[in-house]
């Protein structure tokens, strides 16, 4: 029976790095399957480890198949084993949650909503079942990544109350820790991403964040990096330090932050970011490291403009770097079109801002190639009647044939 198991297992594995899905979905299900009639237990562990791996697999994957997860622990919880336990039924439903929430994050489609309601279906189902003590830091957890659901609820839906509910999701679980003396490792999670929630607030209503809300948001920050570090929790440590750095470049932006400090505001962004870059490998966790190298061109390309002229172009060749990698490492033109065509005018933008430097050698051939990337992504946007953007790129594009067209005209 076991070595029949592991015959559909290794089968499973082999479609798997085919890219044949779905046929390695059936030979893991029916590898679990062999255990049913003799042992239910070691059934839902199989399935249990399987889902684990694929899981985690996803997590560090260009093209995750989560599905391939939800469906083995959908399957275990099927198993009477399972379903007839509450503690084991709500364990098993958290990872579910956690599994549909990962899908939402890494999709782009019309399908991230569904997601996100199936994370919140399965992940509140969780919390009704972990009522003791020994469920703490799993009870804990579920309450969190429900935040995280509530989040990404509110992202798609425009909706301040759902977003409400996350936040005080997160103050509750914050002061339950901090009182209970338990789970502490996770305080570091509920201030990372209680700060992450507030934030959030001013962008759904469309308001200006003020000095007060940065301010608050920077202490929360700082916490979440002081607790992870005293737990040596690497992965929200890194988090939390690419969060940081956003908002500390956000600060710098506005218009009540003087020059001086604003400059080395970005200074602490730059190496925030930095430090976050090294928690993400390439390797293991790529959408997290383009998104970080982003955040990085971003605060590169802005202290580039406010920079004297022997930094200008060293800080717009890192940031030329950072968008490159992000197009390459994740935010390709084929599976993220639209992220794609963003980067490309971003990087179409440094080109142009280069070109019109005072004592630039270059003119011609960065007019030429911002151009070049201004049509890549007006091309994507074309294709996705994304006319707001479309209309960006035709007067970009008008501009820079303009100044194209100025030594010819002067001579």
């Amino acid at each position: 029976m076991r070595k029949q198991s592991r015959i559909r297992r290794t089968r499973g594995d082999v479609c798997f790095l085919r890219g044949e899905i779905h046929g390695a979905l059936d030979h893991y299900l029916s590898s679990a399957a062999f255990y049913k009639p003799f042992d239910e237990q070691e059934m839902v562990a199989l399935l249990e480890e399987l889902a684990g791996t694929i899981y985690e697999a996803g997590r560090m994957s260009i093209e995750p198949h989560f599905f391939v997860a939800a469906e083995l622990i959908e399957a275990a919880l099927a198993v009477k084993h399972v379903s007839e336990s509450p503690r084991r039924k709500a364990e098993f439903s958290f990872r579910l949650g956690l599994i549909y929430r990962n899908a939402g994050v890494a999709s782009s489609s019309a399908e991230k909503a569904q997601y996100v309601d199936k994370a919140i279906l399965h992940t509140r189902a969780a919390l009704t079942g972990l009522n003791q003590p020994k469920d703490h830091f799993t009870l804990i957890s579920a309450k969190i990544g429900l935040g995280n659901c509530l989040i990404d609820k509110a992202k798609i839906e425009n909706d301040l109350d759902t977003l409400q509910s996350a936040i005080l999701l997160f103050e509750d679980v914050k002061q339950e820790i901090e009182q209970s003396g338990k789970s502490t490792e996770l305080l570091g999670h509920a201030y990372n991403n209680l700060a992450g929630a507030l934030m959030e607030i001013h962008l759904i209503a469309q308001t200006e964040v003020t000095d007060q809300t940065l301010d608050e948001v920077l202490i929360a920050y700082q916490a979440a990096i002081r607790v992870s570090e005293a737990n040596n929790d690497i992965a929200n440590w890194g988090a939390a330090k690419a969060n940081y750095g956003y908002r500390l470049a956000h600060k710098a932006r506005l218009e009540s932050t003087k020059e001086k400090e604003a400059v080395f505001l970005r200074i602490q962004s730059i190496s925030a970011f930095l430090a976050a870059l090294e928690t993400y490998p390439s390797t293991l966790f790529p959408r997290q490291y383009a998104e970080t190298h982003i955040g990085l061109a971003d605060v590169l390309v802005q202290q580039g403009q406010n920079s004297n002229e022997n930094l200008i172009e060293l800080h717009f060749f890192r940031a030329l770097g950072s968008y490159s990698g992000a197009c390459e490492i994740y935010f390709t033109k084929d599976r993220h079109p639209i992220r794609w065509a963003e980067l490309q005018k971003k990087l179409g933008n440094i080109f142009a801002i280069h070109a019109q430097l005072e004592g630039t050698e270059s003119t011609h051939s960065d007019l030429e190639q911002s151009i070049e990337h201004i049509e890549n992504a007006r091309r994507i946007f074309r294709q996705h009647n994304i006319s707001a953007e479309i209309e960006a790129c035709d007067r970009a594009l008008k501009t820079l044939s303009e100044l194209v067209e100025e030594p010819s005209d002067a001579e």
